[in-house]
């Protein structure tokens, strides 16, 4: 899920670049979040994993992907974990930078509400697997 790159233009103008090797925990379940995170070369994986840590869900991102949203925008501890699956270059953008280019740009608005909601589907319909009962076998 990218974005334009018109928008990521605007998000690097505002935002801290960073380098992260191969292997390293962005952000973890649990996290206190202060922005969002913009993915401008390599690999990151974001999971969600349960209490016993077993990945529920997975998304691998490259470059593009803005990701780290939810949490950044609403002020809530992660609940995700994101770590690079190479070495990456990131930038971060802090959630008042991001809420101020949101509201004075509609176009970033409506960009971070489309890929939130991309976001919720991906997770439900593969939570959803996890809830699918199998059918009972008759018996012979």
């Amino acid at each position: 899920m990218n974005i334009s790159a018109d928008i990521a233009d605007k998000l690097i103008a505002v935002g801290t670049p960073m380098l992260a090797p191969h292997a390293s925990v962005l952000f973890t379940s649990g996290d206190t979040s202060d922005g969002a995170y913009l993915l401008v070369t390599g690999r990151v994986a974001v999971s969600l994993f349960n209490r016993e840590g077993v990945s529920l869900w997975s998304r691998q991102l490259e470059s593009g992907s803005l990701f780290g949203l939810a949490a950044a925008i609403n002020g809530n501890s992660q609940e995700l974990c994101a770590v690079t699956e190479a070495d990456s270059s990131l930038v971060f953008v802090q959630r008042e930078c991001l809420t101020q280019l949101m509201r004075s740009d509609p176009a970033i608005g409506n960009e971070v509400l489309r890929l939130m909601s991309l976001e919720l589907i991906d997770a439900r319909r593969k939570l959803a697997m996890f809830n699918r009962t199998v059918p009972p076998q008759p018996h012979v």
